[in-house]
């Protein structure tokens, strides 16, 4: 629905890399996955390349985008029509203050994952770092934001 051609999408907490591979194979130019946890980057690897993504299209990184100052730098600000994150709640609300420098203005924040006991806090973080939700959906209990940088 958001993924337009040739758009660059940020994937934080990547994981099996799965919604970085789906952004590639519906347009996007380009993808950048981080994932906190090293010993799934390879799998993140073999996925990308079993899906016959190149590296160039997707890259994968590894480390702690909220309080890594140098990650930070090499992710790049200001860059990312679209930042994924399919984690924890006690990560997307930290996460929701950092995030918003690396998206361009008007692209867009998706945050998944979220238990609908955390709905409000996430919601809440994702306004006061700086976002407007245009969107929410629901499956049973789980959330998802869609929010727009202001």
């Amino acid at each position: 629905k958001y993924i337009k051609p040739g758009c660059n999408i940020l994937d934080v907490g990547c994981g099996s890399g799965i919604l970085s591979i789906v952004s590639i194979k519906y347009g996007a130019s380009h993808a950048l996955g981080i994932e906190i946890d090293e010993p799934a980057i390879p799998s993140t690897i073999d996925n990308r390349d079993i899906n016959g993504i190149t590296a160039e299209q997707f890259e994968i990184k590894c480390g702690n985008i909220i309080d890594d100052d140098g990650l930070q730098r090499e992710t790049g600000f200001e860059k990312y029509d679209i930042a994924v994150a399919n984690i924890l709640p006690n990560v997307i609300i930290p996460l929701s203050a950092e995030i918003g420098q690396h998206i361009k203005k008007g692209g867009l924040f998706i945050s998944s994952g979220i238990i609908d006991t955390a709905a409000d806090s996430v919601r809440k973080a994702i306004s006061d770092g700086g976002f407007e939700i245009i969107d929410t959906t629901t499956l049973k209990d789980w959330y998802c934001f869609t929010a727009r940088k202001k």
